[in-house]
């Protein structure tokens, strides 16, 4: 990631701050797992249609093809699921080394360190988060992932166009969907290729993360 996180923790002990390493680490490892999970999407795709270079009806090629979109699929929630959890730990860090530790471990999330910034005045912290958790792209995947984990599967289809004017592109499209929350407007997200995801909304929750984490690094 572009924000430094060893050079982070270096700083932070310079001035006396608590060490938030564990989540430190957590950070990192956490969206470098989310790369390699969406590495091995392409890479399943890769080599299936290195082995299977025509499409065919017989039913191993079809065993094979449903083998592969089950693979792909699981290897894509996973990323997603690794890329959700890190707002809560960028919080966890927030919590050690700008609010003392106010919140117990198993109490921080995203709404009451939002609160316990704006007591503190610390607003460009406060506004980089809201930044992030209020991006189109991470309320998708939060929206998603919270669908698969306590509701239900997306559908998805193995989606392929070429030629003129066409996106020019193969791989998984996972369907639209609805998401509703108590007290809260319906949210509606739209087909997506699973390439879209990984080229377009993983780059921008990355760099809106590493906008928090310097707004981070100049509060302390």
């Amino acid at each position: 990631m572009g924000w430094d996180l060893r050079d982070f923790q270096r700083i932070s002990l310079s001035k006396g701050l608590p060490d938030s390493s564990v989540y430190c680490k957590a950070l990192s490892y956490k969206y470098s797992k989310a790369l390699i999970l969406t590495d091995k999407y392409q890479e399943t795709w890769t080599n299936f249609w290195a082995s299977h270079s025509q499409i065919s009806n017989e039913q191993p090629y079809l065993n094979a093809f449903i083998q592969a979109q089950l693979e792909s699929e699981t290897y894509i929630e996973a990323a997603l699921q690794n890329l959700h959890s890190i707002a809560d730990i960028v919080c966890q860090i927030i919590n050690v080394v700008l609010l003392e530790s106010v919140l117990d471990e198993a109490e921080v999330n995203v709404n009451k360190t939002i609160q316990e910034l704006n007591d503190r005045n610390l607003n460009k912290v406060k506004i980089t988060l809201e930044n992030l958790c209020n991006s189109y792209e991470f309320k998708y995947i939060a929206a998603f992932v919270n669908t698969i984990k306590h509701r239900r599967l997306l559908d998805t289809e193995y989606h392929a166009e070429f030629g003129l004017g066409k996106e020019n592109t193969m791989g998984i499209r996972f369907q639209a969907f609805t998401y509703n929350r108590p007290k809260k407007p319906i949210d509606n997200y739209p087909v997506i290729l699973a390439s879209t995801i990984i080229e377009a909304y993983m780059p921008k929750i990355k760099a809106l993360i590493e906008s928090l984490g310097m707004a981070i690094e100049e509060s302390i």
